[in-house]
């Protein structure tokens, strides 16, 4: 089994959550550039405002509490600990969420407005989770953990 350090589990973390809300931000800007008049093109700035809010208010503090998991935990783990099992339960059940989505009646457009909201969240979580790497690869006390913020 592949082992990683602290901050490659950090560091890891975030990526993840970057090429996802990258990803999703990318599919659903096209869906809504293509989908017709509703909800067209104003659905960029409401879905992305969406996002910002589930980013802040949601996203953020799962990062931070995921960041403080990996910190607190042993110095070498299983990469797959980047998240607790009930993170990756979530993942699933929401990948398996957007592939029934597409193949329902679900208008492409309204679909985008959705990935966008979801991957801007997730960009702003990424974003927390650099952070966390960030202070975590900053100077560290005698134990090995990194100044609070």
């Amino acid at each position: 089994m592949l082992h990683a350090r602290r901050s490659v589990r950090l560091f890891g973390a975030a990526s993840l959550w970057m090429a996802v809300g990258v990803g999703l931000s990318a599919v659903g800007a096209w869906w809504l550039a293509r989908g017709g008049p509703v909800p067209g093109l104003w659905g960029v700035p409401v879905a992305v405002a969406l996002g910002i809010v589930k980013g802040r208010y949601v996203l953020r503090p799962m990062a931070a509490r995921n960041g403080a998991r990996i910190v607190r935990g042993p110095a070498r783990s299983p990469l797959w600990t980047l998240f607790p099992v009930t993170t990756w339960t979530l993942m699933a059940g929401f990948m398996t969420l957007g592939a029934v989505l597409r193949r329902t009646a679900v208008p492409r457009g309204w679909l985008g407005a959705l990935y966008l909201a979801v991957g801007s969240a997730l960009m702003l979580g990424a974003a927390r989770g650099w952070g966390e790497w960030s202070r975590f690869r900053a100077p560290t006390d005698e134990n090995g953990i990194p100044p609070a913020p």
